[in-house]
């Protein structure tokens, strides 16, 4: 069987200024497909890394299950190549 390689992908994301951080960073690594998660300053409050097996993966986890975390404001995505 061919092995299929994953599909990493950067989930910058905006928080409200009430947001209890750590709270927030405990449900993004309940989140199978989230590999790593970095406090960041500037525009993005936090920036994660998500391994997936295709394209839609990344947008269901994007929409379904983070963009609907209480406090994240917006987020935008990055497919690495």
């Amino acid at each position: 069987m061919k092995k299929v390689d994953k599909i990493v992908s950067y989930l910058l994301i905006n928080l409200a200024n009430e947001v209890e951080r750590n709270t927030l960073i405990d449900q993004l690594a309940d989140i199978k497909e989230v590999t790593e998660i970095h406090r960041t300053y500037g525009v993005y409050d936090l920036v994660i890394r998500i391994e997936t097996e295709n394209a839609n993966q990344i947008k269901d986890i994007t929409i379904k299950s983070i963009r609907r975390l209480k406090y994240v404001n917006k987020t935008m995505t990055m497919i690495s190549l």
